[in-house]
């Protein structure tokens, strides 16, 4: 369809996923500015804040969700909420 309608780009958000390698698709690096004000209190709150969302998204998406739980005869519920809030600091 994207391509009846002359789409050359489509945001499909972070994330290396084999649908879109198969549609082609090219990875590019993506970089986060922090702003944060010069106090060192603040810093090591936000350092603190990204190696946990770091950690939580390696134990719970990477581990968790992708590898252990669909091989568990369970239902998977949708992503954390907590998990969705930090996925971009990770």
């Amino acid at each position: 369809m994207a391509i009846d309608e002359n789409i050359e780009y489509i945001d499909a958000m972070c994330g290396k996923y084999e649908y879109k390698m198969r549609l082609g698709g090219k990875l590019f690096p993506i970089r986060s500015i922090y702003v944060v004000p010069n106090k060192l209190s603040t810093r090591i709150r936000v350092s603190i804040f990204r190696a946990l969302a770091r950690l939580l998204n390696l134990l719970y998406c990477k581990i968790w969700f992708s590898r252990i739980a669909p091989k568990l005869p369970i239902r998977r519920k949708p992503f954390w909420k907590i998990w969705i809030r930090t996925c971009a600091f990770s």
